[in-house]
This record gives structure tokens, C-alpha cells and sequence, in this order.
């Protein structure tokens, strides 16, 4: 991992979008409602669909629902650590200074909420921070007569999915062979195409670019169930948008004080034989040696059709699946995730010998539902 000098400046705009896609005539689904989050601004409109959203604060991130967003402090910064997806209780690993054992281990669920620095396991010093969360609440209005199981899906294959790279230059920059590429003048990456060679230059001003070329591949948000209403299910799942699946990986079953040594330092891999954390004990065995954890760069996971997975094949099959509603007619039903944000210190990009700064990022999220077959 990353020694605790090496920060980012304050995580950019995390734009979540959540529209729900449902085919066919279904009766309940009336409603005209779509949501749009976004972190540093995490920004809430209205769409056709009856899937809705509320946004809480977490750690290092204040949420203002009248506004619809949530906001990260500009001078909040974000450095490395990693996040341990098997553990119901100690979900977060923090080196110390030095890189070279674990200083803490942080439960998620006990983590103190708030922009407040005092006593917040997350904190490393002055306004830099291991990890960023925030909660969404996902709520959905079942019709008197409906039965079916809704899935909840993270649409991989819609255009605003995506974690892209941010950059400003407060003066005339002169490319080199490591940033040289293809950049645009807004965050999805559909306007102001302009491509640039080692030696041209560009004004000052704000860019995107659709790939990270270092450090920002480190980036993931892992999206972690917390709260869901009776018998709903929700499973854990991590985002590496920019990193192939054989470099990620995350720190596992560590406590204070061990040793990172090199083997360490190059993680666990993900697995299918080693189950994600579950928001619902009763069924949380129908997960084991099933869910695919990770979603990974080149993952694009669809909203299935209706009816095409049940709960059990959307788990085994669908890397984007997080969970369900259990219908309850004529009733509104809720589940709740933790969002958290990161930069995996075990990712090749994050090694000691990088910039002493990490690449700035801006995301969006679009999540769809779907009628399960059981």
C-alpha cells in the first residue's frame, strides 16, 4: 500500500444516475421518478420509473436532499486503503505512515458518520481520509396484486456508467508521452473531443478523459447493503472500472499491527469461493460460493429483461447484481447501501513509486430493476 503522504484532491463529481428498466405493461409501475446522484455534488432528478432514492451523509460527505446531493468539503482529500468484502465487521484496512503494517481496521457499520474529524476511524490527518461513504435508500412501490421479486442491477452497459478522469490546468500545458490521448470538455466524455500528442499543448481549463492513465485505476467504490426491509436481500459488490480483473485485488483477514510485506502488498484476489457480506442473515447462504464480487474494466453487465434470471441465476450469473425487493402489495418497500469510495493500496498503479498525488476522478452510476422469475 501507499504510504498515508500520498493523496488525491477531494474526489470530484461522483454522478450516480439510478433509472429503473422494467419491459412490458406492469401495473404498479406508475410512477415518474429517476434519480441522479453525485459525489462532491451528488445531484437527484426526477425520470419515468417508480424507483426512488434518498441520500444520507457518511463519512467525509455531507448530503442535502433538498437540493438533491451530497456534497464532498473542497478541501477533503482521499488516500489509500483497502476494503475487505468478506467481513461483516472489519470491512476497511489503513497502513500506517510507513506503508509497512496495518495501523487499524475499520468496521463500516460503527464508523463514526459525519465531517467531523474527531475520533472518525477514517481520518488519517489533516482532512485526508481513507474512504468517503455515503447511503442511498432505494424504494419501491408495489401494486396491491404484485408477487414477483424486483432485482436491483448497476447498468454497466449504459453510457453513463463510467469513471473518467478529471484534470485542470490553471495554465498552457505542454503534453508529454504519458498524458498525451484524447480529452473532452465535459465529465461523460461526449463533447469537446480534442486529441493531443507528446509536445501539443491545450489551454487552461477543466478535461476529461474516459481512461485514467495512472494512479486513477486504483479508484473503486464498493456498494454495500445496510439496511433492507423484510425478506429483501442485498449483496456486496466492488467497482474497478479502469482495472483488469488480475490487478485487483484487496487486503484480507488483517488485523492491527500485522506486517504488509510484499505478499501483502499484492492482495488477495477476488473469488467466487469466498461469499460478499449480505444484508439479510436468513438467506445470506443462497450467496455462498455463488455472487461475482467484482465488476471490473470491460465488464458490460445489462439490466436482464423481465422474467430472463431468477434471485438464485441473477446472483450466480449477473457481476451487477446487488440485490432485491421482496414484494409486499400494495406497499412501499426499502433497501438501503453504503457507498464507499476509495483507492485500493494494493492495485499495481498505487505502488510507492508513483506521483505523490492521485488522479482526480468523476463517476456515474445508473441502476435499473428488473421482475425476477422467483
Amino acid at each position: 500500500m501507499k504510504k498515508s503522504k500520498i493523496i488525491v484532491p477531494a474526489l470530484g463529481i461522483l454522478l450516480l444516475s439510478t433509472a429503473a428498466s422494467i419491459s412490458g405493461t406492469v401495473a404498479w409501475f406508475t410512477a415518474n421518478r429517476t434519480f441522479n446522484f453525485t459525489a462532491g455534488e451528488f445531484a437527484v432528478v426526477n425520470t419515468k420509473n417508480n424507483l426512488n432514492a434518498v441520500l444520507a451523509s457518511g463519512i467525509g460527505t455531507t448530503a442535502d436532499n433538498e437540493d438533491h446531493k451530497v456534497d464532498v468539503n473542497a478541501s477533503y482529500t482521499l488516500t489509500d486503503a483497502s476494503f475487505d468484502h468478506t467481513s461483516l465487521t472489519e470491512d476497511i484496512i489503513i497502513p500506517n505512515d510507513e506503508g509497512l503494517e496495518v495501523l487499524r481496521v475499520v468496521n463500516l457499520g460503527s464508523a463514526i458518520i459525519g465531517t467531523t474529524n474527531t475520533g472518525n476511524a477514517m481520518f488519517r490527518e489533516t482532512n485526508v481520509y481513507s474512504a468517503f461513504t455515503w447511503d442511498a435508500t432505494f424504494s419501491l412501490t408495489f401494486s396491491t396484486s404484485e408477487t414477483q421479486k424486483v432485482g436491483l442491477f448497476l447498468d454497466l452497459s449504459d453510457a453513463d456508467t463510467y469513471v473518467h478522469e478529471k484534470v485542470v490546468y490553471g495554465s498552457t500545458h505542454t503534453f508529454t508521452t504519458a498524458d498525451a490521448g484524447t480529452y473532452y470538455t465535459n465529465a461523460a466524455c461526449t463533447e469537446g473531443a480534442v486529441t493531443k500528442a507528446a509536445g501539443d499543448t491545450i489551454a487552461d481549463g477543466t478535461y476529461y478523459q474516459e481512461v485514467p492513465n495512472d494512479t486513477g485505476k486504483a479508484f473503486r467504490i464498493a456498494i454495500v447493503p445496510k439496511t433492507m426491509a423484510d425478506g429483501c436481500f442485498g449483496v456486496t459488490k466492488v467497482w474497478a472500472p479502469n482495472q483488469t480483473t488480475g490487478n485487483c485485488k484487496f487486503v484480507d483477514g488483517k488485523e492491527p499491527n500485522d506486517s504488509l510485506d510484499p505478499d501483502v502488498y499484492a492482495g488477495t484476489a477476488y473469488s467466487t469461493a469466498t461469499t460478499s457480506k449480505t444484508g439479510s442473515a436468513a438467506i445470506a447462504a443462497q450467496a455462498v460460493g455463488t455472487d461475482k464480487v467484482l465488476m471490473a474494466s470491460g465488464d458490460a453487465s445489462i439490466v436482464p429483461a423481465d422474467g430472463a434470471k431468477s434471485s438464485t441465476t441473477a446472483l450466480s450469473d449477473c457481476t451487477n447484481y446487488i440485490g432485491y425487493f421482496n414484494p409486499n402489495p400494495g406497499n412501499t418497500v426499502e433497501l438501503t447501501y453504503t457507498f464507499v469510495a476509495w483507492y485500493e493500496g494494493t492495485d499495481p498503479n498505487t505502488t510507492n513509486d508513483k506521483d505523490t498525488v492521485y488522479e482526480t476522478v468523476v463517476a456515474s452510476l445508473q441502476f435499473g430493476i428488473s421482475k425476477l422469475s422467483a
